[in-house]
């Protein structure tokens, strides 16, 4: 709950919180995925959804409203917003990334979009970075 965590709008040094973990949760342990590399990736999200980090600047992601996100490499420069990486599956193209937002339903395909993957970082960077719970 917000509640939980209350947003003080004034400058100050980070502390740690009075609370050992959030409510609700019951992550003990969690482990990242190897930077780039497509198969671990897919590994990974077979057995649990993944946070990923990507560039959410490009335009191409901010309008998405359908498709499969397919853009060269040199139109993303740095990561820069968190979402999970919830599944993949294969078009005529290849295989593609399924990743949920945190924007709501209404951005995307119902608060969803689809990345292409691509060798190495990925489309929009997300291949960079994972990480995913593997102790409850």
């Amino acid at each position: 709950h917000e509640s939980d965590y209350p947003y003080y709008a004034k400058d100050q040094n980070c502390t740690q919180l009075n609370v050992s973990k959030a409510h609700g949760s019951a992550i003990i342990r969690y482990a990242r995925t190897i930077p780039k590399s497509l198969l671990d990736l897919k590994v990974s999200v077979k057995k649990n959804p993944v946070a990923i980090a990507l560039d959410a600047n490009n335009l191409f992601f901010r309008f998405y409203k359908k498709g499969v996100i397919d853009v060269p490499r040199n139109m993303s420069r740095e990561l820069n917003h968190a979402v999970l990486l919830v599944g993949y599956d294969y078009d005529d193209d290849g295989m593609y990334w399924i990743i949920q937002n945190s924007w709501g339903k209404e951005w995307g395909d119902n608060g969803f979009c689809k990345l292409r993957a691509r060798p190495d970082e990925g489309t929009l960077l997300c291949q960079i970075y994972g990480v995913y719970p593997i102790e409850k």
